[in-house]
This record gives C-alpha cells, sequence and structure tokens, in this order.
C-alpha cells in the first residue's frame, strides 16, 4: 500500500508527543474521560492510531472512526469549527505530531496545499464514517470485527497490536462474549 500520509518535515511547528511506551489503551483512563458528549478541539494530531468515539448520554456508544497516518484528529478546526462531535482515544503507544489549534488555523490559511490534503482526508474520513455506518447496521459481528482488525492492521503497517476482547468490545459496540465468538469464528 502507498504511504499517503503527510511528511513530518512538512509541519515544522509541530511538536513530536510520544503517546507512551506500552501498548494497548487504559481502558479505566478512557472511561474516565467519556463523560462529556462534546469535546473542544484544541490540537491537531497525526502519526497515530486514534478512534473517533460517539457517545449517547454520556455513554460509550462505539467507534465511528479509525484515524492513522493518513489522517489527523481535529477536523473541525480544519473546518473552522471549535467543537467535535465525537471523542479521541488514542489506542496504544507511538508518536504523534501535535500543533496548536491557534497555530493549526494560520497554517492552514496559508497553506493551499495543506487545505487541499485536509479537504481530502476529511471527504475521506466521512466515506469512512458513512461506510462503518452501513456495516454496524448490516453486518455480524465477525464481519466488524474483521474490518476494524484490517482497518488497525492497515494503519499500524504491522500485524501484530495490543487488543483486548474488552476494548474491542468498546469498538464494536457489543458485549466482551460477542469478540470472542467472532474472533473464534475467522
Amino acid at each position: 500500500m502507498a504511504d499517503h500520509s503527510v511528511p513530518p518535515q512538512s509541519f515544522p511547528l509541530c511538536d513530536n508527543v510520544h503517546t507512551g511506551r506500552h501498548g494497548g489503551p487504559n481502558l479505566a483512563a478512557w472511561r474516565a474521560r467519556t463523560a462529556r458528549s462534546l469535546s473542544r478541539s484544541r490540537t491537531a494530531c497525526w502519526r497515530s492510531l486514534v478512534s473517533l468515539l460517539t457517545l449517547v448520554e454520556g455513554r460509550l456508544a462505539l467507534e465511528v472512526g479509525l484515524v492513522g497516518r493518513e489522517g489527523m484528529v481535529g477536523v473541525a478546526l480544519a473546518l473552522g469549527i471549535g467543537v467535535s462531535p465525537v471523542r479521541a482515544l488514542v489506542q496504544g503507544s507511538g508518536t504523534a505530531l501535535r500543533m496548536n489549534a491557534a497555530r493549526f488555523r494560520k497554517e492552514l490559511q496559508r497553506s493551499a496545499p495543506l487545505q487541499r490534503e485536509l479537504y481530502r482526508y476529511t471527504h475521506s474520513l466521512m466515506a469512512q464514517i458513512t461506510q462503518t455506518a452501513a456495516c454496524n447496521r448490516f453486518h455480524r459481528v465477525p464481519a466488524r470485527l474483521a474490518r476494524w482488525l484490517l482497518m488497525t492492521r492497515d494503519r499500524v503497517r504491522s500485524g501484530q497490536f495490543y487488543l483486548t476482547h474488552e476494548f474491542l468490545a468498546h469498538m464494536l459496540g457489543v458485549r466482551r462474549v460477542g469478540v470472542t465468538e467472532a474472533a473464534s469464528a475467522l
């Protein structure tokens, strides 16, 4: 697969952020952060695996998007909106690039190529969210799990990544036993 990610040297004003040494998300801390359904967009991040989550009545509903090397968290910023209807959860360890929201807006105004790439990425993210919604509605858990694992593999560029059945159940909006049964069917 060709690398269509934005090279880090394109963003000299970004700060490198290390998201941790150990693989796998901290589910307890993540649950504590999901109390609000809207999140203020403060930064843009690239080069990490991030789940975009939707919440219903303050509770986790499910993952609606997955962002990796190909994109960014903070699409709302690129569209001039300060609040996002999704929560972002970094999955595992790695390095990301982060830019202050005000600085990001300035760079976006100055750079037509950056605007063009982010608008294209926004379109592809919308297509992914649409496909995810259809998959969640029409496919059984094994097919949804397979799609999720393949999307993750594409983004981390490895066949190995640390995930628990409990975490996958939250991402897919199913019970943990459903993930266990689906994994044995794959």
